[in-house]
């Protein structure tokens, strides 16, 4: 086979498993976030990873944060001072951050009420985040940045996400999904509380 016809069937192979994957995603995305893609990616998801009881690094400057929850309310971030912070950066777009969201929802509905703030920080506007959330029945609060991020939450990809204790100590930075209502993550949160 002469080389251009080489690629030429090389081209027509790939983009058709590209066609074929991205038929895929879509048919499972639109079956419901527990039995479509949600729960494909649940499958190969491991527990975010608990550090044993250290510290971090207090970061000051982070308090000042300005945050605009979806719906019109601002906030500063220290606002949720005194609180255990679950701050989670993620995007509608992102195939891991919506495959995980199931397990935050779960997580956040199992402390509802406890001295624990969900910070669901998205850089997507209102527009569509709203119709997601609609769509997927989240109840959790999401946010979008009205600045940059602080440094302290400067990340590399997404999803990503930073556990806080009460006087704003990190204690936990995950890059990457995760299993969050896993009963070591619920117990490792109330110990901060």
């Amino acid at each position: 086979m002469l080389p251009s016809k080489k690629f030429g069937l090389g081209l027509l192979v790939g983009i058709l498993l590209t066609g074929s994957l991205s038929v895929i995603y879509f048919h499972l995305s639109k079956q419901g976030s527990k039995r479509g893609f949600s729960a494909q990616v649940n499958r190969i998801m491991d527990p975010p990873n608990i550090p044993p009881d250290t510290s971090s690094v207090i970061y000051e400057d982070l308090w000042d944060w300005h945050l605009i929850q979806v719906g019109g309310d601002h906030s500063k971030l220290s606002d949720f001072k005194g609180k255990v912070l679950f701050l989670h950066l993620w995007a509608t777009w992102c195939p891991p951050c919506v495959g995980e969201l199931p397990e935050i929802q779960q997580l956040y509905d199992s402390l509802r009420g406890e001295n624990i703030a969900f910070l669901m920080i998205s850089n997507e506007s209102e527009e569509r985040i709203k119709p997601f959330l609609r769509e997927h029945l989240y109840t959790f609060p999401v946010y979008h940045t009205a600045e940059d991020i602080p440094d302290a939450f400067s990340v590399v990809g997404i999803p990503s996400t930073f556990i806080l204790d009460r006087m704003g100590t990190i204690r936990v930075k995950q890059t990457g999904a995760a299993l969050w209502s896993q009963p070591k993550t619920m117990h490792f949160l109330r110990r901060l509380m």
